[in-house]
């Protein structure tokens, strides 16, 4: 659905109230549906109250305004600048990374202008959002729409486009008027219309104290950096094309007729995603649309060479017409000797041939049209080339290799390719004209030289897009400050509405040197030969994290926790993540508990109880110190190694160690029976490879693969159970808003290999389901050979599909199951210090919890609550952070190997 504004009507009424008078607007509004057009009337009110929000401003108006909470904390536009700058719609929509440089200052984004780039690409919108956000770029948003004193109505017979420009040059009118004449304005545009009328509507004024430039003129006049005129070269010149060049791509169809191909049946739509071994050559479709009796439903396109891509990028939504059967191909499947090899005995060579798989035709097609371009930053290396070769390219376009081997390279143009050579640098594509063999772009910056730790670590973020800007002045003040955590205790009124848990053993297990402690065990029998008590304590993030706040506005945006091999970015501040969240030893903390009570032998749930708690965790264990105490060390052996052993006398050490030990004892026979159901209906137990890096103070001292601990599947079992639970919880009461976690079972051509592999040594495989996928895995056991186990269920890992978040109203409840671990229903509860999503599903528990206990009159919270469809909205957006931080991580990961082995 698309909103355009039509227009603003006189104003109807007047309302007058407290300190300020509303004069309401009706306004035109198209909203295009995928069917039709439909026109609405929309009534909005004027206020006298906006702020300037401008240091020299003698009114003090941002001090005194209602629009303005007196606890917020906002960039004002400076007084150190030469001028106040507003650019136009055409301009933030081309050059935004132009106007994020340092050469810009004091920016004025005014909301006619934001509310159009809005409407044409929603991630440059979000980037405003952070630039006005930016306490550098001392830049503000003004809404002159809502403004009596800059709004003005739309004229008879007026353009949007007239009537908008108007708009802005009022809004730039008003500030120079208001603030006393004390600073020049200055308008940017590149369009010849908008930049005369401006000049027009600015004729009675002293062209000295409101200007109208081009953005080359401006550049020209106030920069000094000539890398930013020759970015804006590079851009202004990025749909030339390349002259008399011309391939044979072709243009894409027009909007209705993709829309016709589509329901015909004959196009299908899906995300293009390209072969990153044979990127020039190879490259499927995964459909998100298809026609009603579409016979390619379901399946993957396969889209063979750059022709029949046309211009596409790996990521980009696209539209694929199909060839005919006859034209259809096979995908290719493996790399492997070529005959002369195979005859001469040869075992290298410098290339290869790739087998094609002759078993299977796929459906075939090529790009016809684009839905959505999913352009983005990407990093890049210049290539070397010679010194006269260099000297020839000055001012001159050349071919940059991203990194990423699925993006093609893109051509940009620069002055400085010898400071280049050897650098890392981001480049940004701004076209692909159809007669040009290479997209167009340009190079934001450079990140530094080749092999530098910082700068890797700084390309892995950038080209994962994860932003690791410190927390804001305004996050921080909401938070208590770091200096008065350690003296923090929990409020009595909060602690009388909660269940007293600081009495019971209760323990974290984790890994060594774990700040952010999310979750804590507990587990005991209750008196009498009664049931057992199993509980799994969760840290009560929501209590500090009030909806809507900024610190859950930033935690939302983040996602969730980037962990790389030397450093981690957090997504709270460091005050809740590593201290008033963390469930660290010996001390209080509010907690979000699940209770079972379980029959004292089976161990199956005979009761379940949700809701705060107030816990102090009695040990902080590390896994390798919990096995080693199952295992039978010693309280003597133990004492060293576990803090709050080795305050204890020796009469106590004792009693309590072997009070911590029958604990874990019975924590590990009750998961293990938990586990072995949970395998019995299909579970999978897979393998994948982790190293682990060992520092010593600055510099890598080892690698050596992580140790796996029977310690590891007891935890695990423990929050796979709490996760489920709460997720049966949460869909019951919301079934329509719930956000859960589905793991589909993955498309049978991915087992191939698996089957193959495991065929070459006389075993069989069975894939039609989950618990046969288990059961045959089970019988491929080599007594001998430990290596052929591994590899059978690590290709069964490969085989995969990665697992994502979703409202539960946007997918039918048959498909809600976790295929891995066989299980109806399941989400993420505990771990709510790095997961945004738990942090939802916490606010969902409690919203469910008050929901089934309405008869006590307690708020069920359910205005907290996200609907399906922004629920659905931000799961994908969780989903794309998480992919990201995974990625990342695995890149951070390779990175120092790397380093350590060269």
């Amino acid at each position: 659905m698309v909103e355009t504004e039509q227009g603003s009507s006189e104003p109807k009424v007047k309302m007058s109230g407290g300190l300020n008078s509303l004069n309401s607007v009706s306004k035109k509004i198209q909203i295009r549906t995928k069917k039709k057009i439909l026109g609405v009337v929309r009534e909005q009110y004027l206020r006298s109250d906006i702020p300037c929000r401008s240091e020299l401003c003698f009114e003090s108006c941002q001090k005194g305004s209602n629009a303005v909470k007196s606890s917020e904390k906002v960039n004002l536009l400076p007084a150190d600048t030469l001028h106040y700058l507003i650019p136009l719609t055409d301009v933030v929509a081309k050059y935004l990374d132009i106007l994020e440089t340092s050469v810009f200052k004091g920016l004025i984004f005014v909301q006619t202008v934001v509310n159009a780039v809005q409407q044409k690409k929603l991630k440059d919108y979000r980037r405003i959002c952070s630039y006005v956000r930016d306490p550098a770029k001392s830049s503000v948003f003004f809404p002159n729409e809502f403004f009596t004193d800059t709004y003005l109505y739309r004229q008879t017979n007026e353009s949007i486009s007239s009537w908008t420009t108007r708009m802005v040059h009022k809004a730039g009118a008003w500030f120079y008027q208001h603030l006393g004449g004390q600073k020049p304005i200055v308008f940017i545009s590149e369009d010849p219309n908008i930049l005369e009328q401006l000049s027009t509507l600015s004729k009675n004024f002293n062209p000295e104290t409101i200007q109208v430039l081009t953005l080359e003129e401006y550049l020209g006049l106030y920069s000094t950096d000539p890398s930013v005129l020759e970015m804006y070269e590079a851009m202004a010149s990025s749909g030339d094309g390349e002259g008399n060049e011309m391939k044979d791509y072709s243009e894409y169809l027009r909007a209705d007729m993709l829309e016709a191909g589509l329901k015909s049946g004959r196009m299908v739509s899906g995300l293009l995603n390209v072969n990153k071994y044979l990127s020039n050559r190879e490259a499927y479709v995964t459909q998100s649309k298809a026609g009603k009796d579409s016979v390619y439903s379901g399946s993957d396109i396969l889209i063979v060479g750059g022709i029949n891509r046309n211009r596409a990028v790996h990521g980009d939504r696209v539209v694929v017409e199909m060839l005919p059967r006859s034209e259809w191909q096979t995908k290719t499947t493996a790399l492997v000797k070529t005959e002369e090899e195979k005859e001469e005995g040869k075992t290298e060579a410098p290339e290869r041939e790739w087998k094609k798989d002759t078993d299977t035709v796929m459906p075939t097609g090529k790009i016809v049209g684009m839905m959505e371009r999913n352009w983005r930053r990407y990093i890049a290396t210049v290539p070397s080339v010679d010194m006269d070769a260099m000297e020839r390219s000055t001012g001159r376009k050349v071919l940059v290799c991203p990194f990423d081997r699925r993006i093609p390279k893109i051509r940009v143009q620069t002055s400085q390719l010898k400071k280049l050579q050897g650098q890392r640098v981001v480049v940004q594509i701004d076209s692909w004209p159809v007669n040009s063999t290479y997209p167009q772009g340009h190079i934001v910056k450079s990140l530094g030289k080749i092999g530098d730790l910082e700068t890797e670590i700084d390309s892995i973020l950038v080209e994962n897009n994860i932003e690791v800007t410190p927390f804001s002045e305004g996050i921080l003040n909401e938070l208590p400050g770091i200096e008065t955590v350690h003296d923090w205790r929990p409020d009595s009124a909060e602690s009388t509405g909660r269940k007293d848990l600081r009495d019971i053993l209760i323990m974290s297990i984790d890994p060594k040197g774990c700040e952010d402690v999310d979750d804590a065990i507990s587990i005991r029998r209750l008196p009498n030969g009664g049931p057992i008590e199993l509980g799994v304590h969760i840290a009560d993030v929501t209590h500090f994290v009030p909806v809507d706040s900024l610190t859950d506005l930033e935690a939302r945006k983040r996602a969730t926790t980037v962990y790389l091999a030397d450093r981690r970015y957090d997504m709270l501040p460091g005050v809740l993540s590593a201290h008033l969240c963390s469930l660290l030893g010996s001390v209080e903390r509010y907690a979000m508990s699940v209770l079972w009570e379980l029959h004292p032998t089976t161990f199956k749930v005979k009761k379940v109880w949700y809701g705060k708690t107030i816990i102090k965790s009695s040990y902080k264990l590390c896994y390798e110190d919990a096995q080693d105490i199952i295992d039978g060390k010693s309280s003597n052996e133990m004492k060293e190694k576990i803090q709050e052993l080795s305050i204890l006398s020796k009469a106590d050490l004792k009693d309590k160690f072997e009070e911590l030990k029958t604990t874990l004892e019975l924590l590990t026979e009750v998961t293990s029976q938990w586990q072995h159901n949970r395998e019995s209906a299909g579970a999978l137990n897979l393998e994948s490879t982790e190293v682990q890096f060992e520092f010593k103070e600055s510099s890598l001292d080892g690698i050596k693969p992580k140790a796996h601990l029977a310690i590891h599947e007891t935890v695990a079992e423990c929050m796979i159970m709490a996760n489920h639970w709460v997720a049966r919880k949460i869909s019951q009461e919301f079934p329509l808003f719930s956000l859960l976690r589905l793991h589909p079972a993955p498309k049978q051509e991915n087992f191939e290999q698996l089957i193959n592999c495991a065929k070459s040594k006389g075993w069989t495989i069975t894939t039609k389901s989950n618990k046969e996928l288990a059961s045959s895995l089970d019988t491929c056991i080599d007594q001998t050979d430990p290596t052929v186990n591994f590899l059978l269920r690590s290709l069964a890992t490969y085989a995969m599909v990665q697992a994502e978040y979703f409202s539960t109203g946007s997918v039918s409840q048959e498909n809600w199951n976790h295929y891995g671990l066989a299980l109806d229903k399941y989400t993420h509860f505990t771990s709510p210090i790095r997961r945004y999503a738990d942090v939802i599903v916490h606010r969902l528990l409690m919203a469910a919890v008050s929901k089934a206990d309405w008869w006590d009159g307690k708020n069920t919270r359910e205005e907290n609550l996200f609907d399906n469809e922004q629920l659905k909205e931000l799961c994908q957006h969780i989903n794309e952070r998480n992919r990201a931080a995974q990625v990342a991580q695995r890149m951070s990961s390779l990175l120092f190997q790397t380093l350590f082995f060269i």
